[in-house]
C-alpha cells in the first residue's frame, strides 16, 4: 500500500465514525506538499480524496485549482470534495453550471460512465436546486438533458433526467432509478419529471420562487 493510500485510510477511519481524529497537521502538509509537487509520490486524485475525508473546509483553496485542470479524473474528484465531503457547492455554481453544460476535456473511461465529471455535476446540480432556488443551474440541467436528447445517449438522458428529478424532489429521492439498472426509465417517469421541472422553472421565472440564498429541507 502507497504511502498515498495510508493516509486515505487514515482519513476514512474518521469518516466512519471509527476516530475522531482526522488527519494530523504533519500528514495535511504531507498532502499539500504532494499537491504542489511536480512529481507526486502517488496519486494526485488518492490525496485529494484523503484531503476530503480527512480535513475541512478551510482547505478549499488548495483543492479548488484541480477543478480546472482540464484532467477528467482530477476534476472529478476535487468537485466530489468541495460540493459533497464540504458542502461548499455554493461557492462553486460557475463551475456547477458549466459541468453541468459540458467541457471538451471531459473525456471519461467508457467503462466508468458515473466517473464523468458532467454526470457528478448534473446530480450534484439537482440537488442544489432542491435546497437553492437557482434557475442558473436549472436552466443548465434543462441544456444538458437537450443535448442528451439530441446525441441520443440513453445513459446521458437518464443522468440528465436524475438531475432534474432530484432539482424537484421528484416522489422521494431514494425511489429514483438507479443508474446502474439496465432497465430504461418508462416514459410516463419522463415526462413527469420533466413536467414537474417546466414547472419549477416557470415558477422561478416568475420570480416566484426561493431566494438564491434561501434553503430547503430534504
Amino acid at each position: 500500500m502507497s504511502r498515498a493510500d495510508d493516509l486515505l485510510q487514515k482519513s476514512k477511519q474518521r469518516g466512519l465514525g471509527l476516530t475522531k481524529d482526522g488527519l494530523s497537521s504533519p500528514e495535511v502538509e504531507e498532502i499539500l506538499t504532494e499537491l504542489a509537487s511536480e512529481h507526486p509520490n502517488g496519486p494526485l486524485y488518492t490525496y485529494i480524496q484523503a484531503l476530503g475525508e480527512g480535513a475541512g473546509p478551510e482547505l478549499a483553496d488548495k483543492v479548488e485549482p484541480f477543478l480546472h485542470c482540464k484532467d477528467n479524473t482530477l476534476a472529478y474528484v476535487a468537485l466530489q470534495v468541495l460540493c459533497t465531503d464540504w458542502d461548499l457547492t455554493s461557492h462553486y455554481v460557475d463551475d456547477l453550471v458549466a459541468f453541468i453544460r459540458g467541457v471538451d476535456w471531459d473525456i471519461g473511461d467508457p467503462d466508468f460512465p458515473d466517473r464523468d465529471v458532467q454526470g457528478l455535476a448534473v446530480r450534484l446540480g439537482g440537488r442544489y436546486v432542491h435546497q437553492v432556488k437557482d434557475i442558473r443551474v436549472l436552466d443548465a440541467l434543462f441544456s444538458a438533458y437537450e443535448d442528451a436528447k439530441y446525441r441520443a445517449k440513453d445513459f446521458d438522458i437518464q443522468v440528465a433526467l436524475q438531475g432534474l428529478a432530484l432539482a424537484t424532489a421528484f416522489r422521494r429521492l431514494h425511489e429514483l432509478p438507479h443508474l446502474s439498472d439496465e432497465k430504461r426509465w418508462d416514459p410516463a417517469l419522463c415526462e413527469e419529471i420533466l413536467s414537474r421541472s417546466r414547472a419549477l422553472k416557470e415558477s422561478l421565472a416568475r420570480g416566484r420562487g426561493a431566494t438564491p440564498s434561501r434553503r430547503v429541507s430534504d
